[in-house]
């Protein structure tokens, strides 16, 4: 069974020596993740639980989704852009995370990294 979740995440950006970048390590530090399945993938739904789970002092990265053409009003600032598939882990780090964690709870699998886990779900 498939189903239409949306994943919030609140990050902030950190510095990173050359000596972190080639370690792997991401630029943004994560806060809380939010991830709530909805209906469908409308403007309108998207919209409505974002204005629910989001300050409006928010600032949203997303991809170029025509569900998120409401964030503009909802939230101080959203920045739309297309991510080809291979860099969505790269743009959106802790987003890709707990939708992987999230499958792997699903489907049985433990998870890899437990920590990591613990904090983002």
């Amino acid at each position: 069974m498939r189903c239409a979740v949306l994943v919030m995440a609140e990050s902030e950006k950190k510095e990173l020596s050359d000596k972190d970048r080639k370690r792997g390590l991401k630029e943004r530090k994560v806060g809380h993740i939010k991830m709530k399945v909805v209906g469908d993938l409308e403007a309108n739904t998207i919209g409505g639980k974002v204005k629910q789970f989001a300050s409006n002092e928010s600032v949203a990265d997303s991809d170029d989704s025509t569900s998120y053409v409401n964030l503009k009003d909802i939230v101080k600032e959203h920045h739309p852009q297309v991510i080809p598939k291979k860099e969505i882990g790269r743009v959106l780090p802790w987003v890709h995370i707990a939708i992987s964690n999230a499958k792997e709870a699903v489907v049985g699998h433990p998870p890899r990294d437990k920590p990591r886990i613990c904090k983002a779900i």
